[in-house]
């Protein structure tokens, strides 16, 4: 379980192609690391959702699970399922394969667990049941020295995966946000500064997990 910060800036002022100039830019010389490539997550919660209220009231020890995928073709995905952990401002992931599903089945978690090849994840995680639905479009860009990451998600949409009662819409389409995250070992938090102070958007510690809860719900729950 590796520890990194990731810190997150959103943009809603500016469109996508601004943003990508004013990263091109950037004196650290970022550079596309992969391809680009669509995300699709699905997130477990309670039913008394003890995930999305423990981010929203500041928990400094919280936890989120999710199940994600990539690509966009129909049929079976290859997903897998997601721990992450944060303890301050440091953030973890433990990540568990999962044989391959149909995209239906990723929103049962009975299919889940059945496919999970640790049994014992499994059995602990039966509290819990889908709650939401992201999916996004990530850009993939590195420094030259390969020790920041910036990523770069846009065309962002939500949807309800368990027709809770907060829910007073389905789905919801975010097409005008666009979330950077700049991510890198915790031994190099000291060059961080500088990277972002040239970066001109605002820091933000909401998640595409809150964000998407309070988007179905109409309202901030926060």
């Amino acid at each position: 379980m590796t520890a990194r910060y990731e810190r997150k800036l959103q943009e809603d002022t500016v469109d996508l192609a601004s943003v990508l100039a004013i990263v091109r830019l950037h004196p650290r010389c970022f550079r596309p690391l992969y391809p680009p490539r669509w995300i699709h997550s699905v997130y477990y919660d309670t039913v008394s959702l003890e995930t999305y209220t423990a981010h929203v009231n500041g928990s400094s020890r919280r936890s989120k699970v999710r199940l994600r995928w990539y690509g966009n073709q129909p049929g079976l995905c290859r997903p897998v399922l997601e721990f992450k952990r944060r303890r301050g401002d440091v953030g973890f992931k433990e990540s568990y394969r999962v044989r391959p599903l149909s995209v239906e089945d990723c929103l049962r978690w009975s299919a889940v667990a059945q496919n999970l090849e640790d049994r014992e994840v499994a059995e602990r995680l039966a509290v819990l049941q889908p709650s939401l639905g992201v999916h996004y479009y990530r850009r993939y860009l590195e420094t030259a020295d390969h020790r920041y990451r910036l990523t770069i998600d846009t065309d962002l949409s939500f949807e309800d995966c368990g027709r809770r009662t907060y829910s007073h819409l389905r789905a919801f389409r975010d097409p005008d946000r666009i979330i950077l995250e700049l991510k890198y070992a915790v031994d190099d938090d000291e060059g961080a500064a500088a990277i972002l102070n040239r970066l001109p958007f605002r820091v933000t510690r909401s998640s595409k997990y809150t964000h998407g809860i309070e988007c179905l719900a109409g309202v901030s729950m926060s």
